[in-house]
């Protein structure tokens, strides 16, 4: 089911997404805003959630789908993506600049875009990226459940710490990595270099570690996407790890992609 769901989108270019919550499809689809991807290798294994994965930052998402927030910063205001951005989130997302480097194809027309909006932006948790003066949308944030290889992917830092301190229990360290999140967002090019989307994370940091309970945030970007790796730096963003031969499914070709971590601790620290 999940292999023909794929070549379905694949086929109508993304013209008529429909609401799709497959395990292993679900990022796909919410994040043809951000970065959209599936692990594949050429060998056809496939990175599968179990429920049990999926409901770890479903908690957070579940909890808060109902409620329609809205966020307001120093320049900007974050709030949920309405069909009437449909204009606004095709004059930036057509850009060739802007979607391949993040994963995801350019949009095709006003109607791709408002279908996006209705199918997968709407999602909780995904905002558009507004400046205060206008409300007009010029890219888009939000947070969802990790994608990365988080429990098999650990750091050497702690991979050390884990043999030193091997009887903190893993119960302990299981709960504290069912609180992690990650954070996605792009902005369009003519805002590119003025700090909004350092500005736009930072509030949703604050958002994930003190109101939803979170532990941890990851932040990934695609070799060779440097505006991303510095955007996620300048927000206290470690490096993580690196996975290879990642198939990105939007695009139809493998990438190297590098995930950073910010922990809650690292974040109060800042």
């Amino acid at each position: 089911m999940i292999l023909q769901v794929a070549k379905r989108i694949a086929n109508i270019r993304f013209d008529l997404i429909m609401p799709i919550r497959e395990n292993s499809l679900v990022h796909v689809l919410k994040w043809q805003g951000f970065r959209g991807m599936v692990r594949e290798s050429f060998t056809g294994k496939r990175k599968t959630a179990s429920r049990k994965n999926m409901n770890q930052g479903g908690f957070f998402m579940e909890k808060n789908r109902n409620e329609h927030r809205t966020f307001t910063t120093d320049r900007l205001l974050l709030r949920p993506w309405t069909e009437a951005d449909a204009e606004d989130l095709y004059r930036y997302a057509k850009d060739p600049q802007v979607g391949p480097a993040a994963g995801w194809p350019v949009h095709t027309s006003v109607e791709n875009s408002r279908e996006i909006i209705k199918n997968v932006l709407s999602d909780p948790e995904t905002y558009a990226v507004c400046l205060k003066e206008d409300g007009k949308a010029i890219g888009s944030i939000g947070l969802m459940e990790p994608r990365c290889e988080a429990d098999e992917k650990e750091s050497d830092a702690e991979m050390l710490k884990e043999k030193e301190d091997h009887t903190s229990g893993a119960d302990e360290k299981k709960s504290e990595k069912e609180k992690e999140l990650e954070i996605g967002f792009w902005i369009g090019r003519p805002f590119w270099g003025r700090g909004y989307i350092p500005e736009a994370v930072r509030c949703l940091e604050a958002y994930a570690f003190e109101t939803l309970g979170c532990s941890a945030l990851w932040c990934g970007y695609y070799d060779g996407n440097e505006k991303s790796k510095r955007t996620q730096e300048k927000c206290g963003f470690t490096f993580h790890h690196t996975e290879k031969e990642v198939y990105c499914l939007l695009m139809g070709e493998t990438r190297t992609e590098h995930f950073n971590r910010l922990t809650k601790t690292q974040w109060e620290k800042k």
